[in-house]
């Protein structure tokens, strides 16, 4: 038995269903609320509950000989860190101990290239690259960070475990990117860059993991590295647009984004730029998947291909109305 946490989010239903399609059992833990639609009624054995409640979390791990843990809150609005905090830290603690708990053979650990850190001078980083991303003040990167400590911590008490940190994922199934690819394609950028990777082969890089990675060891799951410009630019040609064609600096952006925020706490809103946003804009991150295809063989399609799958879904979906 496999169990997948994060099973009804965008990384996580893609695993399900490639699990079920190669005749996997598969157990998942999801909340009361969290909708099924995106597994596709996938054959699954459900868990229900939360994963900062650690009796939930034993119960959806007995009996599993691997766990996917892929679950984490993703989010950048400082008001919102105790929440992630609980999820992303507590959560692992939770579904780590479990593991030693129940004797699991192996734990796959989805982290994020946030944890590995950034590239100040836009030179691409490994796994090996010491955490630098503090001065972003990014509760996600944070968050994740911590996490990974908590696995290292059990990797060195015998639990075999192995992370994956993947770039920013595109590709059909997820219908906030609508939102994400509505503010790649305006008129103006922001002037840092991301490391980017299609969905599908995040989940092929977490059953290779699974199979053959190292314990302990971390792959960087991205396939190219692109200034935020140059992703909009790609996106807007898949919609037949041009642009963007300003770049905006860095201190405009995180001007207005202090507006923003002001503004939205004077009406109780969520801002829609946040500071730790804005902070972001203006950084690199850049990674370097060299590992990844050396030890487990990985091979990643361009992004302008991954940016059509992602765009031809919306359109499909009837979201691409909010972009164009």
């Amino acid at each position: 038995m496999i169990l997948v946490t994060g099973a009804t989010g965008f990384l996580g239903s893609a695993l399900v269903r490639r699990l079920c399609a190669d005749g996997q059992p598969v157990r998942i833990l999801r909340r009361a609320a969290a909708p099924m639609d995106a597994l596709c009624g996938a054959p699954v054995e459900e868990v229900i509950g939360d994963l900062t409640d650690a009796a939930a979390v034993d119960r959806a791990v007995a009996g599993c000989a691997t766990v996917f843990h892929s679950a984490a809150l993703i989010q950048y609005w400082d008001d919102r860190n105790a929440e992630q905090n609980a999820t992303n830290i507590e959560g692992t603690r939770h579904v780590v101990a479990a593991c030693v708990r129940h004797g699991v053979r192996r734990l796959v650990h989805v982290s994020s290239v946030a944890a590995v850190g950034y590239a100040p001078d836009g030179v691409p980083v490994d796994e090996t690259c010491p955490y630098n991303a503090g001065p972003l003040r990014n509760n996600y990167a944070e968050s994740k960070r911590a996490a990974e400590e908590i696995v290292r911590a059990a990797v060195a008490n015998g639990l075999d475990a192995v992370m994956v940190n993947p770039g920013t994922i595109y590709g059909p199934g997820d219908r906030r990117r609508a939102a994400y690819v509505r503010g790649l394609v305006s008129w103006v950028s922001a002037p840092g860059g991301m490391s980017v990777v299609d969905v599908d082969d995040v989940v092929e890089g977490m059953l290779r993991a699974w199979q053959r990675g190292r314990s302990g060891e971390r792959y960087i799951l991205t396939a190219e590295n692109l200034p935020y410009r140059a992703v909009g630019r790609i996106f807007a040609q898949c919609l037949g647009r041009r642009g963007p064609f300003v770049t905006l600096p860095g201190w405009l952006i995180r001007l207005g984004a202090g507006a923003i925020a002001v503004v939205a706490r004077v009406f109780g809103r969520r801002p829609t730029l946040t500071p730790v946003m804005a902070r972001a804009a203006t950084a690199y991150f850049y990674y370097s998947n060299t590992k990844a295809c050396r030890e487990l063989g990985m091979v990643f399609r361009p992004f302008p291909e991954t940016a059509q799958r992602t765009v031809a879904w919306l359109q499909q979906m009837g979201l691409c109305r909010i972009i164009c």
